[in-house]
């Protein structure tokens, strides 16, 4: 997906294509969204019916599957209503298919509900709009058609939410798939505007983003300074007064290691795969990218949660890949730069920024008095990858 967004789909077309997918899942990654929000790898029309619900609309349909829900506005037949749409797909994680749907579609409460089993319940769109389809066709593009829609009132809010999620480690409506009247936004008019926007862009997510980054909400600072107490320091960041610091995913640490290290394929497993153990310390090594999630995984309801500890620090201090060389650096060197053009790169490709000249004269210092003089700048960039500041998002 992040492909995707590089290459500047927007999210309307993404969510086409993963809702509307259809055949195997070689030619179709997209197939594996149902098997994983179904029962047992099979597809369920109640299982998808709440990941689309709280994934593209913001809302939490889980409670109502089995009666209506007393903290939200949903009753138990706008649950299997959507669950309709659902109805005639059918497989696993390996392929999808889709039987042609005929007008008026039902789905039948099952017993696993508890209340009203039995019930048919017809096709229709959460909030009560009626579906009467012109005519006959997949029942997932007609569903796709009016989530996608400009004035649908989930669709363009719940993404933009999700966005401000990521860059602020907390939604505007939190938790971020909970849009309700007892669980308001923070900030009403800054939630329609980001929706509205993204909307009338098309929902254009690079849009959506430079919008967000470029606020003076996001470009503020996450220092804070000593005299600040911890009270203040939490009303600052709850009212957007200040950045707060937050753990990098697991995905990005591991991206931006191999961009720092010039290896698309590092292997930071704590056990050589080549010497035959295929035993890791609390799960099988899968291959070197499962394994690095396995370890640096992170808090994913709240990124501000620092959640690496002994293991993770002893794998960045210790893992010889780490000291092992940079084919980035090597890259870089063969430019004949000098030593400070070169510690200048390397905190530039690591950080983001150039040293101070006080972190330039200790690089320089130890550069010059470095045990191992065939490559001292591989000591270099291995500090700087084990600092606080390239582990976190400031």
């Amino acid at each position: 997906m992040g492909q995707r967004f590089a290459a500047g789909d927007t999210w309307d077309k993404i969510t086409r294509e993963i809702l509307t997918v259809d055949g195997e899942i070689k030619k179709n990654p997209q197939v594996i969204f149902f098997g994983l929000v179904g029962e047992g790898g099979k597809l369920t029309p109640d299982g998808s019916a709440r990941a689309v619900a709280s994934l593209f609309m913001g809302v939490q349909l889980q409670c109502a599957q089995c009666h209506d829900d007393p903290y939200r506005d949903w009753a138990q037949k706008d649950h299997w209503a959507m669950a309709a749409f659902f109805s005639k797909i059918n497989g696993n994680f390996q392929k999808l298919s889709e039987s042609a749907a005929a007008k008026n579609v039902t789905i039948t409460i099952p017993k696993t509900a508890f209340k009203n089993t039995g019930t048919n319940v017809p096709a229709a769109f959460l909030g009560g709009k009626t579906f009467n389809p012109a005519k006959d066709g997949a029942l997932r593009t007609h569903l796709v058609d009016w989530l996608t829609a400009k004035d649908n009132p989930f669709f363009a809010r719940a993404f933009a939410n999700r966005m401000w999620f990521y860059f602020f480690a907390r939604g505007i409506v939190d938790p971020v798939d909970d849009f309700r009247e007892l669980n308001p936004p923070t900030h009403p008019g800054l939630m329609n505007l980001l929706s509205n926007e993204f909307a009338a862009s098309g929902y254009d997510v690079k849009h959506l983003i430079r919008g967000i980054c470029n606020s003076e909400a996001y470009q503020r600072t996450s220092r804070a300074t000593a005299d600040v107490s911890e009270q203040s320091i939490a009303a600052l960041t709850s009212s957007y007064g200040r950045m707060p610091l937050r753990v990098m995913t697991a995905d990005v640490l591991y991206d931006s290691l191999k961009l720092a290290y010039g290896d698309p394929k590092l292997d930071l497993r704590a056990i050589n795969p080549k010497d035959g153990n295929t035993s890791g310390e609390s799960a099988p090594i899968a291959d070197a990218y499962l394994e690095f999630l396995r370890r640096f995984g992170t808090n994913k309801e709240d990124a501000t949660d620092f959640t690496h500890g002994i293991p993770q620090m002893l794998t960045m201090i210790n893992h010889p890949r780490l000291l092992a060389g940079s084919k980035a650096l090597d890259a870089y060197r063969k430019t004949k730069a000098s030593p400070e053009q070169t510690v200048e790169w390397l905190y530039l490709s690591t950080l983001s920024r150039r040293p101070t000249s006080e972190e330039q004269a200790e690089a320089q210092r130890y550069l010059k008095g470095a045990e191992n003089p065939t490559d001292p700048f591989v000591g270099v960039l291995w500090m700087l990858v084990n600092r606080s500041e390239f582990l976190l998002v400031r």
